[in-house]
Parts: structure tokens; C-alpha cells; sequence
């Protein structure tokens, strides 16, 4: 199962879940962007046999299937993702609801069924790959999947050319006109958000930051956290091991980073060390002693544990409450007791 695939669809099942609905156990319409043989978008839709895949499309073919039985195309798909190499153009016709097919991207048009034409919202009874791509994009369905190369969606306030993706020019929509109630985007392949003259810079204004934090790993309390990276059984027979590993620092670093992120939010750091003109390693250090005083990671896992139990505005409201609990009890820390973090 690859793993940016399920950390993808654990986001899918959060937003969903937030409108009222189990993804895992409700019907849900899906267009994506990629096909089963590539990483993120064949592990993501074989994450639940209930999504409908009504339209997919890569650099080769457009898939249309607009009323999709899910078992049966479930299955499908899985014996396309367990093909060595597959395309849409190896899926199986036969099992598609009328009105669908396996069209090329090369062709001059494609005739519009009215399946199609009522399950995309769509007037015309003939349009070209590209015209027909533009109206998918911008389709009335549940989940957008974007697990391919290519930027699809742009502000409305972009041109074209700030997007930087000019192959795909002609069928990039404006945010403002999805329809699509969630969006996957596979941000990761195509990011270009920073220089590499841009990273070394700021890598270089950060060096007295990075020098503070190497001091925090070395911290023998800190062990504990670097178990939490690996599987029970492995810490339970290498515990001793463990503490010899000569990644210690880095996976100690990395886990209470992550902490951090995942459960206090990923502004937490600078806002401590604003209103209280401590370090980084200062506050992580604040927070690790806070963090294991009010057992916050096992509150936090209580909250998730309520998931389709409760309203998810409930969770949330606990979350966030919880929260607040952390940064002010660090905060107090950081403050009152600057000389005392090391107890």
C-alpha cells in the first residue's frame, strides 16, 4: 500500500467525514486525474469499493463511466493496478454503464451520450478531448482525485503563464468554477513553490535557529520518542539497540517535529517564540514537558477515536480546545520557568 496514497485518503476521509459522510461506507462520485498504474492514484481509489469512478483521464485516454457499478468496477480497477504496466485502453468495456467508454485524447471529437451529458452537466452533443477534459474538471461530483502530473486549477486572478504548466493551458479551469465538493491534489510531484537560490537562503538565515535545536535530541528523556517510530514488536525485542542507532538525533528530531505539527499546529513554534522571545528549542523543549504532564497524545487519540460516533464539529471542538490547553500551559512554562525546562 503506498504510503502517500493513505495519508491522502486519510484527508479525504476527514473532509467527508466533516460533511456528514463515511467513505468508506457511502457511495461517493470521483474524477481523477492519472490512471491505476501510477503510485497515488491507483492505491487511492482502491482504498474503498464504495467510490464511483465516473471520469478519469491521463496523456493517452479519457475514461467516462457515468453510473458505475462499484463492486464491479472495484474490481476492475484492482486488476488493472495489479497489471505490470496498464492504461485505460486495458479496462474492461463490457462492465461500463451506458453511455461510457474508452475515448483517445488524439481524437478530432467524441460524441456526448446523454448519460454523459446529464451526469456532467454537459449541452453539447459533440466536443473535442480538450473541451471534453475542461467540462470533467468543472463536473458536479464529490471528490476530485489529482493524483497525476499537471496543474489543473488556477486562481482566477493567475493567467496561464504564471501557472508555468503551458501543456495544459487549454483544459485548466478557475477555482471558482469546481463544482466538486473535495479536492486530492498530489502537490509533492509538481511543487516549484521555492528556488533552489531561495532554500539556500533561508537555510542560511535559519543556522543559529538549527544550531539551538541539535541541542534537543541529545536529550536521554527524548528516547521515548524514538520508539514511537517504530513498531511496538521491534521496540519491545531492540529497545537497547534503539538507543545505539546512529540516526538517534534525526528520528528524535523528526518525531517531535511532527508532534508538534500534527498536534498543536504548524504556527505553534513561531508564535511562542514571538510572544515570548524564546527559542525553538526552548518551546519544543516546553512543549515535551507539557506534552507528557497532561498525557496530551493520549487525549488526542481519544478524540480521533470518536470518529462516525460523534458530530466531527464535536472533535474538532475538542481538538481545538485541547489545544489551547497546550500553547497556554507552554506558554506559562516559557515564562515562569526559563531556568527549570531541563527538570
Amino acid at each position: 500500500m503506498g504510503i502517500t496514497a493513505r495519508g491522502a485518503w486519510v484527508g479525504v476521509q476527514r473532509h467527508f467525514r466533516e460533511r456528514g459522510i463515511n467513505v468508506q461506507q457511502d457511495p461517493i462520485t470521483v474524477v481523477g486525474v492519472g490512471d491505476m498504474a501510477g503510485d497515488v492514484f491507483g492505491n487511492g481509489l482502491l482504498m474503498s469499493d464504495k467510490l464511483q469512478l465516473v471520469a478519469a483521464f491521463n496523456h493517452l485516454h479519457i475514461f467516462i463511466d457515468p453510473n458505475p457499478e462499484p463492486a464491479s468496477s472495484f474490481a476492475e480497477r484492482k486488476r488493472l493496478f495489479d497489471l505490470p504496466r496498464s492504461a485505460w485502453s486495458d479496462y474492461d468495456t463490457s462492465i461500463m454503464s451506458e453511455g461510457g467508454g474508452i475515448f483517445s485524447r488524439s481524437a478530432k471529437s467524441i460524441a456526448i451520450s446523454p448519460q454523459m451529458k446529464e451526469r456532467f452537466a454537459i449541452e453539447a452533443d459533440k466536443l473535442t478531448p480538450t473541451e471534453l477534459l475542461n467540462a470533467l474538471l468543472k463536473a458536479p461530483v464529490d471528490l476530485l482525485w489529482n493524483g497525476g502530473i499537471g496543474t489543473y486549477v488556477k486562481s482566477s486572478e493567475e493567467s496561464h503563464a504564471d501557472v508555468g504548466d503551458k501543456a495544459n493551458d487549454a483544459l485548466r479551469v478557475d477555482g471558482n468554477e469546481l463544482r466538486c465538493k473535495v479536492i486530492l491534489l498530489n502537490e509533492v510531484v509538481q511543487a516549484g513553490d521555492m528556488t533552489e537560490k531561495q532554500r539556500n537562503q533561508l537555510l542560511g538565515s535559519m543556522t543559529d535557529e538549527v544550531s539551538a535545536l541539535s541541542l534537543v535530541p541529545d536529550d536521554d528523556y527524548l528516547t521515548r520518542d524514538m520508539e514511537t517510530a517504530f513498531p511496538p514488536s521491534l521496540v519491545n525485542k531492540f529497545a537497547e539497540a534503539m538507543r545505539r542507532h546512529r540516526l538517534k538525533r534525526e528520528i528524535v528530531s523528526t518525531q517531535i517535529a511532527n508532534d508538534l505539527v500534527n498536534n498543536m499546529g504548524i504556527t505553534f513554534v513561531q508564535r511562542l517564540k514571538e510572544s515570548t522571545g524564546m527559542s525553538p528549542a526552548n518551546v519544543a523543549g516546553a512543549y515535551v514537558i507539557v506534552r507528557d504532564i497532561f498525557h496530551l497524545p493520549h487525549w488526542f487519540r481519544q478524540i480521533e477515536a470518536l470518529d462516525y460516533l460523534v458530530p466531527a464539529e464535536v472533535q474538532l471542538t475538542l481538538m481545538d480546545e485541547l489545544m489551547r490547553l497546550g500553547r497556554r500551559a507552554t506558554r506559562w512554562f516559557l515564562r515562569s520557568r526559563r531556568n527549570e525546562q531541563d527538570a
